[in-house]
């Protein structure tokens, strides 16, 4: 079973969620919480960084496994170096932009 995180109070039930042993997986959702953390998008931001990094901590020092959101590869290897194993990367609408784009370019290049 897993629980997602997303929000200030949701860090604030966090330590109660681990001792609950419900969840298999304590899921970040790292934009999410960016946004209840008063810096939207910005998951590289000093206090989003900190909040996440405290976070993951709390969640393996309880025994579960420790997944969050990685908007790319350099941040799934980020957060896999901190423990983290269940990485959702990138996003649909991100992925359906990149191949669309793709797409445009590839037939640009083709009309010379």
């Amino acid at each position: 079973l897993v629980g997602q995180i997303e929000s200030v109070a949701g860090l604030a039930a966090l330590n109660s969620l681990v001792a609950s042993e419900i969840f298999d997986v304590l899921f970040l959702g790292a934009t999410d919480l960016s946004v209840s953390l008063g810096r939207p998008g910005d998951v590289w931001h000093a206090t989003v960084l900190a909040a996440l990094k405290e976070a993951g901590e709390a969640i393996l020092s309880g025994g579960a496994a420790f997944g969050i959101f990685c908007a790319d590869a350099e941040a799934a290897l980020h957060w896999a170096r901190r423990g983290a194993c269940l990485l959702a990367v990138s996003s649909d609408l991100a992925m359906l932009s990149a191949a669309a784009g793709a797409v445009l370019r590839h037939g640009r290049a083709d009309d010379g």
